[in-house]
Parts: structure tokens; sequence; C-alpha cells
């Protein structure tokens, strides 16, 4: 019983570094940015007539967001605790979302139908995730990821 209300005090002690807390945020606030998406999509907020509309309502942007969220789901709560497979979740992040993207603008006239706003919001979430990497690599290496 010492033992374990031991390690619960030293869990207590430790605090996250002010970049992992960031990134956590980081993930958060696009956590909600795919939901808002997905449930517009889901009580018809996008017209169905419009292409915008006909665009989010297809099952594999649904499959797409849908996915983005619980990857960036697994990377805030890897980071949470400071684990080392936060690595491989922004990673994993990163890539599955470029490629769906490329996928994305490669087989539908994506740039028409989301513009400049949507490429926007992909350049930030892009940049933040490759931040968020490239953080964790240097957490990895001063031995805080564990």
């Amino acid at each position: 019983m010492s033992n374990q209300s031991a390690h619960h005090n030293e869990a207590e002690g430790v605090s996250k570094p002010v970049g992992v807390l960031i990134s956590i945020g980081f993930c958060i606030v696009f956590i909600a940015f795919f939901a808002v998406i997905i449930i517009a999509t889901q009580f018809g907020l996008f017209p169905a007539y419009a292409t915008e509309g006909y665009y989010f309502q297809q099952t594999g942007l649904f499959v797409n967001l849908l996915s983005n969220m619980m990857i960036c789901m697994g990377l805030a709560c890897s980071l949470s605790y400071l684990k080392q497979d936060a690595i491989y979740w922004a990673l994993g992040l990163f890539l599955f979302d470029f490629f769906s993207t490329s996928y994305w603008v490669l087989t539908h006239n994506w740039f028409d139908i989301v513009g400049l706003k949507e490429l926007f919001a992909i350049s930030i979430f892009w940049s933040g995730i490759c931040v968020i990497f490239v953080y964790c690599l240097k957490l990895k290496k001063k031995k805080l990821l564990s």
C-alpha cells in the first residue's frame, strides 16, 4: 500500500513541460475542428445540393475526419502521460493526413470546393503536427518520455 501511495505522490509531483501542454491544447483544438465538421455534416448543415455540401457528405471524408480525430486523441493521451509512443502518433497523424488529403486533392476537385480557407487550416495542422513530432524527439533525447 505504501509503494502505491509513494508512486501516486511521485506522479503528482511531476509537472509537464509547457510545450507538452501547448501540444495537447493544439490536439484538442483540432479534435474539436474535426468534430464540428462531422457534426455539421451529419445534421445536414451543409446543403447536399451545394458543391461543398456534397464533398463533406461523402463517406470516405467522414472516415478520414474520424480517423484524424482518433489519431489526434491518441497523440494527446500519449503526450499527457509523457509516453514515447507520442513520437509515432505524431508521425502517423502527419503521414495519414498528408496521404489522405493528397488522395482528395488528386481524385476530387478539392481546391475549387474547399478553397483557400481549407488550405490554410491544413497548413496550420501539418505545421503544428511536424512541430509536435520534432518536440517529441527532443523530449525523448532529454529522456522526458518513458
